[in-house]
């Protein structure tokens, strides 16, 4: 079958992907409150910085928060601005970031292949678990993930070798000022994560004419004066003491010794990490990676597509997996940054095996695990629906045991996940074959409503348990926030909830015999604290409290709000 013309065909394919990235990225945008652990303390920070406009140090609780660059919380600011500050808008930040990134990979693959392997990338890194994460919370990774693809996207065209010099000279800019806001954004590891991979392969290729341009001096200039410009400001602001507790603190500390008392953030693992955690954002993606690498290795490609840009995007995934290993501190959002170039490989892969003819036993077999997996996927779906049915709020119909083991949220979100993408990759077949604009189109955007019904569908499973805006308002309504309140050993998430919903700052503290002293010394205090931490309180204290509301979010998480009795 002869293939499809690309410059005849990329306005339809280019609607659809407009159309069904809009639609995933901000379909369940606003339809659930913050959720823990990481939403209420990135979005609070964006609050504080927002309320006090101060730029240049972020703070939680009104003390320096200096784990991060404040770009992400720039332009959160930015939304809060037009939009008014709420859960949905601090969300939104990452939404508009997610839907930049699906994009990007449309048009680098279309580039690289052809509009279809172009739509097929896009829908695989939609309904990739790990990019789900991404753009149904606010978190930096969002916009870590697209600054780190915007590098790799410059330096895959820089590889296609087609630009006109003036081209390539602005995507070695590019290329610079990417990691200039990926370092604004999360620090040294936006910059290492692009510039880790992309130097390792020229020294395996030994391809040096990427350094062939005279635009690598102004973007080298641009790439220092963007990591410098917020170390400056905090400097100018603060002098070492600042400067030194976030490289020190964050950046070294967290590299070489992640482990501080008292530190949640630290998320210290093994070297073999994410040999697990990757299984749990993009196992569907992994499942296709054994045909897709013997597609690279035999050199399978029409002969008008960009092979070594391909061949570079394929190298990024096991490199920066081996990059992000190092560290002690591990986590599987760590590792989204890395995706949108594999799935720019498998969409390719995907469509270069469309055109009928004799395929490689792998991608047979390859096809028809897949399927399996969506059956089996299907049947489970079906059961987890009809727990949810019959027990949407957890009420006793259905066991606990059983609805505990099965993990409804993960579950749901993990088939739901696998059998969309197979579903968007039955969409591409059917483009190709057809030679249907228009049936395409339509049956893309049918499926971008199937996204978004999913999407919404995950934030009502999750929202009963991750939701903590019962926590304000139970204070609220116990009258705690008309009084002096202090919150014993309360973590991050905690002390973030309750500003960002009430705009009253907890005053907190670790030491008991802090809160002892200023309960006794002012008897109209209340005290908020983890039912766990209540024995560590003086003996005298606990005698004199008076529990006013128990506040349940599972085994582990039971909040305490206790008044003074002076007698």
């Amino acid at each position: 079958m002869s293939e499809i013309s690309t410059e005849t065909r990329c306005t339809s394919h280019l609607i659809a992907a407009i159309v069904f990235s809009a639609v995933a990225c901000f379909g369940g945008t606003f339809n659930h409150s913050l959720w823990a652990p990481d939403e209420p303390r990135v979005a609070e920070i964006g609050r504080e910085m927002f309320v006090s406009g101060d730029f240049v140090v972020p703070t939680l609780g009104g003390e320096p928060f200096l784990e991060k660059p404040p770009l992400y919380w720039w332009a959160m600011c930015g939304l809060y601005e037009l939009f008014g500050v709420s859960d949905g808008v601090a969300r939104l930040t990452s939404s508009v970031a997610a839907f930049a990134l699906l994009l990007l990979i449309f048009d680098l693959t279309r580039r690289l292949a052809n509009p279809v392997a172009g739509l097929c990338a896009l829908f695989i890194h939609a309904t990739t678990p790990g990019f789900f994460l991404m753009t149904l919370r606010c978190v930096v990774d969002s916009w870590l993930a697209l600054f780190v693809f915007l590098g790799y996207y410059a330096f895959a065209r820089i590889l296609q070798g087609s630009e006109s010099d003036r081209s390539r000279a602005g995507l070695v800019l590019l290329l610079y000022v990417s990691a200039g806001f990926a370092f604004l954004t999360k620090g040294p590891i936006g910059v290492a994560l692009i510039f880790g991979p992309i130097v390792i392969w020229i020294a395996a290729t030994r391809n040096f004419a990427p350094f062939r341009s005279w635009a690598h001096f102004p973007g080298i200039a641009a790439l220092i004066g963007l990591c410098a410009l917020w170390p400056y400001l905090l400097f100018q602001r603060g002098g070492s003491e600042l400067l030194s507790e976030y490289f020190d603190g964050n950046v070294f500390g967290r590299f070489f010794s992640p482990e501080r008392e008292g530190d949640t953030s630290a998320h210290a693992e093994s070297i073999w990490y994410y040999f697990r955690g990757l299984t749990d954002i993009c196992l569907y993606m992994l499942l296709l990676l054994p045909a897709a690498y013997r597609w690279i290795l035999v050199k399978r490609f029409p002969p008008e597509w960009k092979a070594g840009a391909i061949g570079f995007l394929s190298f990024v995934l096991p490199i920066g997996v081996l990059l992000l290993s190092i560290p002690s501190a591990k986590r599987n959002l760590y590792a989204v940054p890395l995706l949108a170039s594999m799935s720019c490989v498998l969409g390719a892969w995907i469509s270069s095996s469309l055109p009928e003819g004799v395929r490689p036993k792998i991608d047979r077999i390859t096809e028809r695990v897949l399927l399996g997996l969506l059956m089996v996927a299907s049947i489970l779906t079906v059961v987890v629906s009809a727990v949810l049915l019959l027990d949407p709020t957890g009420g006793g119909r259905v066991p606990t045991d059983f609805r505990e083991g099965i993990k409804i949220g993960p579950m749901v979100h993990l088939l739901g996940s696998g059998a969309l993408t197979l579903s968007l990759c039955v969409v591409a077949h059917r483009l190709w074959r057809t030679r249907s604009e228009k049936f395409g189109v339509l049956l893309t955007l049918t499926l971008a409503i199937a996204a978004t019904s999913f999407a919404v569908a995950r934030g009502r499973v999750d929202e009963p348990r991750k939701n903590l805006r019962r926590l304000t308002d139970s204070l609220v309504n116990e009258g705690a926030l008309e009084h002096p309140l202090i919150g014993f050993r309360m973590n991050e998430t905690s002390r973030s909830i309750v500003p960002f919903y009430t705009g009253r700052i907890i005053e907190y503290t670790f030491g008991p015999m802090e809160v002892r002293d200023r309960m006794f010394g002012d008897e109209s205090t209340m005290l908020l604290v983890f039912e766990k931490d209540v024995i560590l309180l003086p003996d005298d204290l606990r005698s004199r409290l008076v529990l006013l509301k128990t506040i349940d979010y599972g085994e582990r998480t039971i909040y305490k709000l206790y008044a003074f009795s002076g007698h």
